[in-house]
């Protein structure tokens, strides 16, 4: 941490710095539970965002912080930006679809088209679990938790690269 805050002293307008700090107090407030450390992490997210928005690893982790800080709708932008920045990196599937289940807690399911949608990037994340961290662990807890079998995404979801088939 001590590199992190010297780096920033020296480049407190580079992007990566940033980045880097933002790494830092993530990984720490992640093993320690801390909010504080949590919106500093977020505070370091958004200002490398400000300087480099095409910074997809800046978005990603940004919208990480706002899904632990519970502010889901600023989450589900700023991963759809990353998304945006790097079509194809699962991870953001997955987060995609935590931050729009969690906009719809305590609402009935099925419901919004935003279950729909959060469904959608679940069974992406799914078919692609093996570029997951965790091999798709996650994916397939939420699917427990919401009562929904993976099995399913290949009715539900039709898959052809680049297009959304929604099955009726």
């Amino acid at each position: 941490m001590a590199a992190a805050a010297e780096a920033e002293k020296l480049r407190p307008d580079n992007a990566d710095v940033q980045n880097g700090k933002g790494e830092a107090l993530l990984a720490i407030a992640e093993r320690n539970g801390d909010s504080d450390l949590l919106q500093e992490a977020h505070q370091a997210y958004t200002r490398a965002t400000s300087l480099d928005e095409d910074n997809h690893t800046a978005w990603s982790r940004k919208g990480i912080t706002l899904l632990y800080l519970e502010h889901y709708e600023e989450a589900s932008e700023a991963i759809e930006r990353a998304i945006a920045l790097k079509p194809h990196f699962v991870e953001n599937w997955f987060h995609k679809a935590q931050a729009l289940l969690k906009m719809l807690e305590g609402q009935p399911v099925p419901g919004p088209p935003e279950y729909e949608a959060a469904l959608w990037w679940l069974c992406r994340a799914w078919r692609r679990r093996d570029q997951l961290p965790d091999k798709g662990e996650s994916v397939l807890r939420i699917f427990q938790q919401i009562g929904y079998d993976p099995r399913r995404c290949e009715h539900d979801f039709l898959y052809i690269p680049g297009v959304v088939v929604l099955s009726q």
